[in-house]
């Protein structure tokens, strides 16, 4: 398996180790879990099912992740670590999603990132 050096150039990494920022410094006295991308429309259904249906989603590398996060999660817990989750979601009345619509478009769909849908 590779390792995150494994994808930088060798400019890169002499970057990173001149400025040291590959440094370890441990967990901390107070280690906590941040949760990302576990949305619906980003993880879709376990089965795959219609790629139309959550065309934002990537069903066959989101599953076999949130059963990983889901057994950090049951560790973490019990040992008193606080769990954060990040959500994103667009206000569409609001107008917030600037240029991520010019993007990819002004999607308006039950299974997508849009405030008080499914997916979101």
């Amino acid at each position: 398996m590779k390792e995150w050096r494994d994808y930088l150039s060798a400019e890169d990494q002499a970057t990173i180790e001149r400025g040291k920022w590959a440094r370890t410094i441990g967990y901390g006295a107070r280690p906590a879990i941040i949760v990302i991308d576990v949305q619906n429309y980003m993880t879709g259904e376990e089965s795959g099912g219609d790629p139309d249906k959550y065309p934002y989603a990537a069903p066959a590398v989101a599953w076999p992740a949130l059963r990983r996060i889901e057994a950090i999660l049951a560790a973490a817990r019990p040992a008193g670590a606080p769990v954060i989750y990040t959500r994103f979601a667009i206000d569409r009345e609001a107008g917030d999603a600037g240029l991520f619509d010019a993007k990819i478009g002004a999607p308006n769909d039950e299974n997508v990132y849009l405030e008080g849908t499914y997916g979101s």
